[in-house]
């Protein structure tokens, strides 16, 4: 479990780039591990391999697709050994890699077969990594931090993507700048031969180029995750109460002021009021004001920005035409022109003449055009809502549309909520922690018996990301549905306010309020 007393940076709300920048640094302030614990694997792997298919006559690019390919194992590396290096632990290279292979074992087989190619990579594998989520708990986890952050890290990809070409081609671009003139050397006959010094020449490049910029694209996208959660679940604003109680604890009590003291202060200040006489200024005659000197002032003025604002408007207007003597026949296409024809055979009334009836001609073409346009967007909504308008006429099995059952947590804020972990007789046992002086413990104790009673016997689908005030506000609103009674969303909402006060405030809970606790406890969860 993080102490958030031990991070090693600010953690106050950033932008995306000043989050991506803040992951630049830190990456620079480790480079050093971070490049060793990346680039030893996987240069170890790549000779192997690269020995295997020489050995065999196989073609040598495979060992660099393949290193490649398994970026994501050389990358949790990195990942490790930043969550514990922000936290003030220092880890060896050696044990950032042999960490790193359960680094991604939840979901190992997904992140090297279809999120490979993620472009979200390193700011979503956190999610496994830290969080150990997998399935459809790691889908809500990740749709609920890339609300906000997602194009971020799109860019991160695309620009590391870049250095990485750029660090290859400029290696080969140093090598002919270094060749004098005079010395016969053609890169392109080089890299178009069947060398294996040349190959393996291409594989070590590949290799350098991706471990010189995967420091920085890791912890880019790590900087970005811890941002996100920072602006999710308020990190700033724990340290800073924290901050408050350990400065209320060490302040010195201030010396009281006597009462007469305060009457005496009183009366000095009361008389000085009495005696001070206002001070009024007045401003200089318009007269002495010399008109060079009001123009100097008036070009300064004009010179200010108020007097430069630009502003741009763009919209929707109709177009002007200058022809407005021409005719209507002569602005409409030929075959348009036609097709009223046709229609005016079919329309015209018996007996009129063209000129009488256009106007009913015209009339009746666009009343055509509205019913067509009106059965159409019809056609479409009845389509559209199939679904809804079926469940309204038919007898729908209901049970086959309700939502699949989330699966009951077993840890929140740390706390264990499995049913096995909790006492026979949880106010006894609570009540014993409090006589010892316990007073966290049983309080804990007591808010996670509840939070168990309200998963497993009331059904309440909680989520681990969820906040203690978020599963207050779940019963409140089942309570509205009927769901629990008003005694029992009464209780969580006293038993979660004491529970804050004490986890976060640090304060010890008064005695009577947690023995109203205990004897509510049997109301609320009768045997």
């Amino acid at each position: 479990m993080m102490d958030l007393g031990k991070i090693r940076i600010n953690p106050r709300l950033r932008t995306h780039w000043e989050a991506v920048d803040l992951g630049f640094t830190l990456a620079r302030s480790w480079y050093k591990t971070l490049f060793l614990s990346w680039v030893l694997p996987a240069a170890t792997l790549l000779a192997i391999l690269t020995l295997i298919f020489h050995v065999f006559e196989w073609p040598l690019w495979i060992p660099t697709v393949i290193v490649w390919w398994l970026k994501p194992l050389w990358d949790s590396s990195l990942l490790l050994y930043g969550s514990r290096a922000l936290f003030g632990e220092t880890l060896s290279v050696d044990y950032s890699m042999k960490g790193s292979l359960g680094f991604l074992k939840p979901d190992w087989f997904a992140w090297l077969t279809w999120r490979r190619l993620s472009p979200a990579r390193s700011f979503v594998m956190p999610v496994t990594g830290l969080e150990g989520l997998k399935g459809e708990p790691r889908s809500r986890r990740v749709g609920l931090l890339t609300q906000r952050s997602g194009s971020s890290s799109f860019w991160i990809t695309i620009v590391c993507l870049v250095m990485e070409v750029s660090l290859t081609a400029g290696f080969y671009a140093l090598i002919l700048i270094l060749i004098p003139e005079t010395v016969d050397f053609n890169l392109q006959t080089i890299a178009e031969s069947e060398s294996v010094f040349a190959d393996m020449i291409d594989n070590f490049v590949a290799l350098m180029a991706s471990a010189l910029i995967a420091p920085f694209y890791t912890m880019a996208g790590f900087a970005l995750y811890i941002n996100r959660r920072i602006e999710l679940e308020a990190w700033d604003i724990e340290i800073h109460f924290r901050d408050m109680v350990s400065r209320q604890k060490s302040r010195k009590p201030r010396a009281s002021v006597s009462k007469a003291a305060q009457l005496f202060l009183g009366g000095i200040l009361s008389s000085l009021l009495l005696f001070a006489t206002p001070q009024t200024t007045e401003a200089a005659p318009l007269s002495q004001l010399s008109r060079e000197s009001a123009k100097e002032q008036i070009t300064e003025a004009l010179r200010g920005e108020d007097f430069h604002v630009m502003e741009t408007k763009t919209g929707w207007r109709l177009k002007e035409n200058p022809e407005e003597d021409s005719s209507l026949s002569e602005k409409l296409p030929e075959w348009f022109i036609d097709v009223i024809d046709w229609l005016a055979g079919l329309l015209r009334p018996a007996g009129s003449n063209g000129n009488s009836s256009s106007v009913f001609i015209i009339a009746s073409f666009l009343e055509l055009l509205v019913w067509a346009a009106a059965i159409g967007a019809v056609a479409w909504l009845i389509y559209h809502y199939r679904q809804g308008i079926r469940a309204l006429f038919t007898s729908v099995d209901l049970a086959r549309h309700k939502k699949p059952k989330v699966a009951a947590p077993e840890v929140m804020f740390g706390l264990d909520v499995r049913q096995e972990s909790l006492p026979d007789d949880i106010p006894a046992e609570a009540s014993a922690l409090w006589s010892k002086g316990e007073f966290r413990a049983a309080l804990g104790l007591l808010y996670r018996a509840t939070l168990s009673e309200l998963i497993h016997r009331y059904e309440f689908e909680f989520h681990p990301g969820h906040t203690e005030r978020e599963c207050a506000d779940l019963v409140h609103k089942g309570q509205n549905e009927e769901q629990v009674s008003e005694c029992l969303n009464n209780f969580v909402l006293n038993l979660t306010e004491q529970w804050q006060w004490t986890a976060y405030g640090h304060r010890q809970p008064d005695t009577k309020a947690f023995e109203h606790l205990c004897e509510n406890w049997q109301e609320v969860f009768p045997a």
